[in-house]
């Protein structure tokens, strides 16, 4: 009784406190203005100052320089040779990485002309040259030049033993109502370059969009490149711009994207592609995925609007690092799943989210540090079926939902939640079968009197006892790692 009595002033206290608390202090930072200039930035390095601005005023580290880029120099030579041959045999080749999954819409988007593919193979050219071959070959017909760019009415294929460069003043067009797109076996290097889908619908698959598509043991380096109106169907293989290395043997180099444009495209996929690097990318109304993966690089890009995930680590990969990028809006801002592990996500900005700034589910050893994530309508982070996690040192602020959620946790799943600021949230930690949780050092005034709740709501009795006592938090982020390194896998 006297415990409860005790509990009871202590939460008297801190009512009176709250509805005596004085407005926002001129010194604390206005977040809506700082949100306001994220989202008013129209272009990346914009976006990124106001991102490392919004970051510097909570006490959020700057970000790391970009990983360096090693690619080999792209050589034109060999001996090329173009010529048609039945899209039936490039079918059967990327079915071996992709499945047959949407083949059939492929087929009938080729209407009723021959089903043939133009197909580059032994050497590496430019565009240029790419034309010149055509030119002088069966497939001078399907491919016109004209002041908007080079129009392609088939579909392009790059051999396993051929490359195609394309430079800054090339612009190459995949006519969507003749049923072309791009696919790369070979070595596909886009510098400067814009790949497009025109806008005339396809009569025989109406669904069908261009796309790009590098497989087997193709690699593709991409930088200030554009891309816009790609992708389409149920798979990520054909949703705009995609690496798929499923082969035994890995590719002669890694793939990287770099400073590139993605205007209604959507989705940029790297799956089953280890050391992969996507980078000061922006995108609009689309998602960026990795997928059976090991060693992705996933830093500093602007992803504005989308439907589903923006960006997502899953099917099993791991040993990504996901950095610094700029989430506005989306259903899910960061999402790691389907037994990913040992992914850290870092210093990453997320707002306007329709469910969770970051969703964590299904996954172990996932370190969460130093991330900001404010006014989204559902939770700030999510946790459900999760081993080892460790939030450390994040800003979790304004959001409509929980600050942090966990629910429908493993029996013996251990989150650490050190040194996080927690404020304004409709409640600060809500717990469903939560699991071990270990939790010190964080900064909740803000979050005063919303604190704990469900299975977690017992917590908030030595929570304000200990305020009583020793005063207001101290941050203390606990960076360290949850799980133990590995070597290359």
């Amino acid at each position: 009784m006297n415990r409860r009595m005790g509990l009871f002033a202590v939460l008297g206290a801190v009512w009176l406190w709250h509805a005596q608390a004085a407005p926002m202090a001129a010194d604390q930072p206005d977040l809506a203005g700082a949100i306001g200039s994220l989202k008013g930035a129209l272009r990346l390095e914009d976006a990124q100052a106001a991102a490392q601005a919004m970051k510097m005023q909570f006490g959020l580290p700057g970000a790391a320089p970009l990983p360096g880029l090693p690619f080999d120099t792209f050589a034109v030579g060999g001996n090329p040779v173009v010529e048609l041959v039945d899209l039936r045999l490039l079918l059967a080749q990327i079915a071996v990485q992709t499945g047959a999954k949407d083949h059939l819409a492929l087929d009938k988007a080729q209407n009723d002309g021959p089903h043939q593919v133009i197909l580059l193979r032994g050497g590496m050219v430019s565009l240029t040259g790419l034309l010149a071959l055509i030119g002088a070959s069966d497939a001078a017909d399907f491919v016109t030049s004209g002041p908007q760019g080079v129009v392609f009415k088939r579909a392009v294929v790059v051999w396993p033993d051929a490359g195609l460069t394309l430079e800054t003043a090339d612009r190459v067009i995949l006519s969507r109502a003749d049923g072309s797109f791009l696919v790369n076996l070979g070595w596909l290097n886009i510098q400067g370059a814009r790949i497009e889908g025109s806008a005339s619908a396809n009569r025989g698959a109406a669904e069908f969009r261009p796309f790009v598509l590098t497989a087997g043991r193709g690699s593709m380096t991409a930088a200030k490149a554009t891309f816009a109106h790609l992708g389409f169907g149920q798979t990520p293989h054909f949703g705009g711009v995609a690496v798929v290395n499923s082969g035994l043997q890995p590719p002669r180099m890694p793939s990287a994207v770099r400073g590139s444009a993605f205007d209604d495209v959507m989705s940029l996929a790297f799956i089953h592609t280890d050391l992969g690097t996507l980078a000061a990318n922006k995108m609009t109304d689309g998602a960026i995925l990795v997928s059976h993966s090991s060693k992705a690089v996933v830093s500093d890009n602007l992803l504005v609007g989308g439907a589903g995930h923006a960006i997502r680590v899953s099917g099993g990969s791991v040993d990504a690092v996901v950095a610094n990028n700029i989430v506005l809006g989306a259903v899910t801002g960061l999402s790691v799943d389907q037994s990913s592990a040992r992914i850290t996500l870092t210093g990453n900005v997320l707002s306007g989210q329709d469910s969770s700034a970051i969703r964590l589910d299904k996954v172990d050893c996932v370190q969460v540090f130093d991330n900001l994530a404010v006014q989204g309508a559902g939770a700030g982070v999510s946790l459900s079926n999760t081993g080892r996690v460790s939030l450390a040192g994040n800003a979790i602020l304004g959001n409509a939902g929980s600050g942090i959620l966990l629910r429908d946790q493993r029996e013996r799943a251990s989150v650490s939640i050190t040194g996080n600021q927690i404020a304004d949230n409709h409640e600060g930690l809500r717990g469903a079968t939560a699991g071990f949780v270990f939790v010190t050092g964080n900064d909740m005034e803000g979050q005063l009197p919303r604190l704990f709740s469900g299975d977690l709501a017992p917590r908030t009795i030595g929570w304000l006892e200990e305020r009583r006592d020793k005063g207001r938090q101290r941050l203390l982020a606990d960076r360290r790692s949850v799980c133990p390194a590995r070597g290359r896998i």
